[in-house]
């Protein structure tokens, strides 16, 4: 009699609130706060409510009516939470679709929020990996931070579905901060089956980065409880049997899957991977090296299969196989083989074809078509005309780079050429003034010598001193005319910076110039009026100077 006192103030209210109550008072808010609160204190007999008024005569599927599509939508929720609380998980984002459309007309915010949340959540247990459940949880957190939601119990189920999140794509810094948040709203909220799965959750992320101590902590707190929802207990051996595997210690991770397979059944059943389970019980009893039993887990993983499309199936038969194999049972093993095979190709099609009917539901592919279609059409000339000047400008580019190099070349081959006849410049303005120093000097040593000559009537002998000093007086006459040259700007401008040059006398300095540009000592002697034998020893001590200069840098460094 109270439970349909209830059902009717619940429909009453329903059908004459704008939000959740549609200006439900008094009475009839109050009734309506009863299933609020049984959601998460009793959620089975949240359940029991919700499906007695799907399948009342009062529940009419009239979409034309604004209140029965609200206690649709609102019923939808208060049955996706009650789920969730009662077996830890939720799969139906279809009817949370229905739900967040219906509130978003009505810009019902807490609603909203938390109907993103439980839509998140069942993507999230279809595929942990799904970016649009990680899209809707944020949706959902930016709303109940920007809205300055007070529902703790709301607040704390969030963080623990981004902790999972964030823990499923390894960001292990984000996930241990929203799951500490939700532990902590979970705790004020006094919401125990989130606190647990919180705790488990960081359990799980201190025994992948190997912090044992750190992760018992998290679950010192099971310790002092009786009796658990079977979700948490199952969620709970599950990770007692991860970390004693991690340890190595095999016969108490083996109590722990035990355990498991002695949960009691529940409505709906724990959806729980018995031939996983059995499998990691050949694993342990294989590392005891117990043969028997791990050929017999190994043979129950197998027998257990009750879905061949599953996508971890063809994993088991294989397994088994290469246990017949080892064992010369080779018609077993081809036999398994070939249904590993056979499983593998089934879940893999099956996950794709899953895939593209979930992508089609989500995107209406035919209207994007038409539009894209569209769009090619009206922007085809566009297109076209971008080409064409695209086209020319790369012609163009191409005609003014082959342009360029050739310019390149063209100015490289006359800077070469002007170099070159710079070069020979300077060599002939060398020669010339040497020339030209030299050039009065020739006659008056020829009229001395003729002069000298006509004496010879005299003794032998002074007339050969006299022809030495007036070749002496030659010599010294070319040389005292060279500082003319090498004082010069253009000296300085063409050959200044040949390395060392400033350290040499003006004679050397020619000698250095001389031989820079090729000459031979012969020809060097020539253009100085003097020996061979002397330019050949200036020329050994320039390179003594140059070389002593070099050490010296060399010291210096």
């Amino acid at each position: 009699m109270r439970n349909c006192t209830i059902l009717i103030f619940f429909f009453l209210s329903l059908s004459c609130t704008p939000e959740m109550t549609d200006g439900a008072t008094g009475e009839l808010a109050k009734e309506l706060t009863i299933l609020e609160d049984l959601v998460y204190t009793n959620p089975a007999k949240a359940l029991q409510i919700i499906d007695s008024v799907k399948t009342s005569s009062l529940y009419i599927n009239d979409n034309e009516h604004a209140g029965e599509k609200y206690y649709g939508a609102y019923l939808n929720l208060c049955e996706a939470i009650a789920s969730e609380q009662k077996n830890g998980m939720y799969q139906n984002d279809s009817a949370m679709a229905v739900s967040l459309d219906w509130f978003r007309k009505k810009s019902d915010q807490y609603n909203i929020c938390r109907s993103l949340l439980y839509r998140s959540i069942a993507l999230f247990h279809k595929n942990r990996f799904d970016s649009t459940a990680y899209d809707a949880i944020l949706e959902s957190q930016n709303i109940y931070n920007k809205t300055g939601e007070k529902d703790t119990r709301l607040g704390a189920k969030i963080h623990l579905y981004l902790g999972k999140q964030y823990r499923a794509n390894s960001n292990e810094e984000l996930a241990r901060l929203s799951l500490g948040k939700s532990l902590e709203k979970a705790t004020l909220a006094g919401d125990k089956n989130t606190a647990y799965s919180a705790r488990i959750e960081l359990f799980r992320l201190d025994l992948a980065t190997k912090r044992y101590s750190q992760a018992l902590n998290n679950i010192s707190v099971f310790a002092d409880e009786t009796e658990l929802p079977p979700f948490i207990e199952y969620n709970l051996n599950m990770a007692m049997y991860y970390y004693y595997s991690a340890k190595k210690e095999s016969k108490i991770a083996i109590e722990f899957l035990k355990k498991i397979l002695e949960l009691k059944q529940t409505e709906p059943p724990l959806s729980i991977n018995y031939p996983l389970i059995y499998y990691m019980l050949s694993l342990q009893y294989n590392r005891l090296g117990q043969q028997d039993s791990t050929d017999y887990y190994t043979k129950a993983s197998v027998t257990a299969i009750k879905d061949t499309s599953r996508s971890d199936s063809h994993f088991y038969y294989r397994s088994l196989a290469d246990l017949y194999q080892k064992q010369g049972n080779f018609k077993e093993a081809a036999s398994l083989y070939k249904k590993a095979h056979f499983s593998y190709m089934l879940a893999h099609t099956r996950i794709s074809k899953k895939k593209l009917l979930e992508l089609e539901s989500k995107f209406n592919f035919a209207g994007q078509e038409k539009i894209i279609q569209e769009l090619k059409s009206r922007d085809h000339f566009l297109i076209n005309v971008i080409l064409i000047l695209l086209a020319t400008i790369v012609i163009g580019f191409f005609y003014f780079t082959i342009n360029l190099s050739r310019l390149e070349k063209r100015s490289a081959k006359i800077k070469e050429q002007s170099k070159r006849q710079k070069n020979e410049s300077d060599k002939n303005w060398l020669l010339s003034q040497l020339f030209i120093q030299t050039s009065g000097i020739l006659p008056q040593f020829m009229d001395n010598v003729f002069s000298e000559a006509g004496r010879v009537r005299k003794i032998s002998g002074e007339t050969f001193e006299n022809l030495n000093k007036i070749i002496d007086n030659a010599g010294n006459a070319s040389r005292s005319s060279l500082p003319e040259i090498t004082s010069s700007a253009r000296f300085n401008d063409a050959f200044g910076n040949l390395p060392f040059i400033g350290e040499l006398t003006e004679f050397e300095k020619l000698v250095y110039v001389l031989g820079e540009e090729g000459f031979s000592i012969s020809e060097i002697a020539k253009f100085l009026n003097s020996s061979y034998s002397s330019i050949r020893t200036i020329k050994g001590k320039i390179t003594r100077k140059i070389n002593k200069s070099e050490e010296e840098i060399g010291a210096d460094f």
